[in-house]
């Protein structure tokens, strides 16, 4: 055993909380998470130099699946130090795991841009590299440059593949673009995980990209993603999916301030045969902060619970 940091304050996690506890980590190991009272260590938490309970919040890390840089580099510069430089930033201000999303560009600045992720996900500060684009609807392009969008391309597809080596976990794509299912089916066959977005595709549509997604990854992995990945739904409800919002309603006792319900049918009924995940933006810049959701899983989907990010 070799010296243990000890961290006190409250606890909270996805299904706990903990006024006054103590995190104990063993080199790259948890080895304690509870109330300081029936912490186990040498001597009591009081005499290891720790913060009185309350002084901090200890919360988990947070994995993001969608982040195009920080601290002023972007992932799309196409430089491994900038890369670096955005990612202890993020890891400075909790994030411990990421995938450096990468926006449309060209051919060759893509290929690019993977080349720099790759060295610094050997490297083991990313966990792995996330494409958006080129494969989006031109009528969802959101910030991406409608000029730069391509319908799907296997040859392109498998230089980006070959730039990216095992690094690269996911890409974004629209599922009504033509030959898209065969992509879909590229991008499996090497473990990465196709995320639907930037789209205009109807509930069919989405159903067919996503569950012929599931099928290929349930025969697969790679070092980025892992075993037991499943699609997943970028950033859903943010100016750039078919989902669209029922328009404003007025105040009320029983819903609060104005605002607007997002109709969640057409998507949520594809999440749960498919048990993929989906993300969304909750800045108040995409999506109005009045704005709610009501999620009712099906009993047979409860294990696909959307993520926030």
């Amino acid at each position: 055993m070799g010296e243990i940091l000890m961290l006190r304050g409250r606890i909270v996690t996805g299904s706990t909380a903990i006024d006054d506890g103590v995190i104990a980590v063993d080199g790259e190991h948890i080895a304690y998470v509870g109330p300081a009272s029936g912490f186990p260590g040498a001597g009591e938490p009081e005499q290891s130099g720790l913060a009185r309970a309350g002084e901090f919040i200890l919360l988990p890390g947070l994995v993001d699946l969608h982040c195009h840089g920080g601290g002023g580099s972007d992932f799309s510069e196409g430089s491994a130090q900038a890369a670096r430089s955005a990612a202890r930033f993020l890891h400075g201000t909790g994030t411990t795991t990421l995938l450096a999303s990468l926006v449309t560009a060209s051919s060759g600045a893509m290929l690019r841009n993977l080349h720099a992720i790759r060295s610094v996900v050997e490297e083991g500060l990313i966990a792995g590299a996330h494409l958006e684009g080129p494969f989006l609807s031109p009528h969802q392009h959101g910030a991406h440059d409608p000029a730069l969008l391509r319908e799907p391309d296997p040859v392109l597809l498998s230089e980006l593949l070959a730039a990216a080596g095992s690094t690269l976990a996911s890409m974004t794509c629209a599922a009504e673009l033509p030959g898209m299912l065969e992509l879909v089916d590229q991008l499996t066959a090497r473990g990465v995980v196709p995320s639907l977005g930037h789209t205009e595709a109807d509930a069919a549509t989405a159903a067919d990209f996503l569950q012929r997604a599931a099928l290929g990854l349930s025969r697969g992995t790679n070092s980025a993603t892992g075993p037991a990945v499943r699609p997943t739904v970028t950033h859903l409800f943010n100016l750039c999916t078919t989902v669209r919002p029922v328009p404003s309603r007025p105040a009320s006792p029983k819903h609060g301030p104005e605002g607007r319900w997002w109709n969640l049918s057409p998507m949520a009924s594809t999440l749960p045969p498919t048990r993929s995940g989906w993300c969304s933006i909750w800045s108040g810049l995409t999506t109005s902060p009045s704005s709610q959701i009501r999620w009712r899983p099906r009993a047979s989907g409860t294990d696909g619970t959307p993520s926030a990010a």
